[in-house]
């Protein structure tokens, strides 16, 4: 397997400073835990696990992981599900000075977020890769499933919750309010995508789909 060079200067802006525990950390999105293909794999565990050690180092204490579902609904299967919680628990117990934020879609959809540039998941060998299903029908609490996985493998680690939760259309009441409330852990933060939205005549973006009420 390919090893991967240490983070030097030049690859990033973040050194330790006083102020360094006041941010919160995102895991670089290209990378690809979920990935079938093992050196695919490999290298997104070593990235990941040497992003989180430096991180640590500089002091910062929160920090946001990609989860399933946000750009491929494919990683939500149980087999990539558990193995990317095998690696959240290794960087759990060997960096026990950060806490981890999981970024998980509110609801599966077949419309998600757009794949970052520079993806190791297009790079996974069609070997390993199983070949698309034209469309799915996820069950509501699906995502629920995911996150319930992936806390259980890690024991339920206090050190552990979910960072920025992702809303994608359509957003209809129905679907929100039992979501949020069955994933039983406060989020760090609510990500709405732009799709989300949609242009009113007046051109001001609204909600789509939902009909917000005080009651």
């Amino acid at each position: 397997m390919p090893t991967i060079s240490p983070i030097l200067s030049e690859d990033t802006n973040l050194s330790p400073t006083r102020d360094a525990s006041q941010l919160v950390g995102y895991i670089s999105s290209w990378i690809d835990l979920f990935s079938p293909d093992p050196i695919i794999s490999d290298i997104s565990r070593q990235v990941f696990m040497m992003e989180i050690t430096y991180a640590a180092f500089c002091g910062v204490r929160n920090i946001i992981v990609s989860g399933p579902g946000i750009y491929d609904t494919d990683h939500a299967s149980p087999e990539n599900i558990t193995q990317y919680a095998r690696d959240v628990q290794e960087v759990l117990l060997s960096v026990p000075s950060v806490q981890l934020a999981i970024h998980i879609p509110m609801l599966y959809q077949i419309q998600t977020e757009k794949e970052p540039s520079g993806s190791l998941a297009p790079l996974a060998r069609e070997v390993y890769t199983k070949p698309k299903a034209e469309e799915i029908d996820h069950d509501l609490y699906e995502s629920w499933d995911s996150w319930n996985i992936i806390r259980t493998v890690c024991q339920h680690s206090p050190r552990l919750s979910i960072g920025n939760m992702s809303i994608m259309p359509p957003l209809i009441k129905d679907v929100a309010d039992p979501t949020l409330s069955t994933f039983d852990s406060p989020p760090l933060a609510l990500r709405i995508a732009t799709v989300t939205l949609v242009r009113r005549t007046s051109r001001l973006p609204i909600i789509h789909g939902y009909k917000f009420s005080t009651e």
